[in-house]
């Protein structure tokens, strides 16, 4: 069954408000992970660039960043790309609790600006 772009941000909010988090280093890499992809996918949707591959991620932030209503959201989705990057690969530094809550309200951020806006 096909997700919506939405469905992994929802999922990383779930994640964190469960009861079962315990805020443990495990548990903030793998919710920073899935807020980025949430809001990638988001993006990735409203700049409809058709990318799939690895250079899917760099042409995202770059159509954004090109559109001078959606620089910010483009920034934002890059450092958070960054954040992304560190909780999976760099295994040897700590992840704190306010990187999680600064990814947070990013991809939040990010999330906001791309929603159709209605009257």
């Amino acid at each position: 069954m096909p997700i919506r772009p939405t469905d992994v941000f929802e999922l990383a909010i779930a994640l964190q408000e469960s009861p079962d988090f315990n805020n443990n280093e495990v548990h903030r890499r793998n919710i920073i992970g899935r807020y980025y992809y949430g809001v990638f996918l988001i993006a990735r949707e409203f700049t409809k660039v058709q990318n799939t591959g690895p250079g899917a991620h760099n042409e995202v932030v770059q159509r954004l960043k090109e559109n001078p209503e959606q620089r910010q959201a483009g920034n934002r989705l890059a450092t958070l790309r960054d954040a992304r990057n560190k909780a999976d690969y760099n295994i040897h530094k700590s992840i704190e609790n306010r990187e999680l809550s600064k990814c947070e309200k990013s991809a939040k951020a990010i999330r906001d600006s791309l929603q159709p806006r209605t009257n």
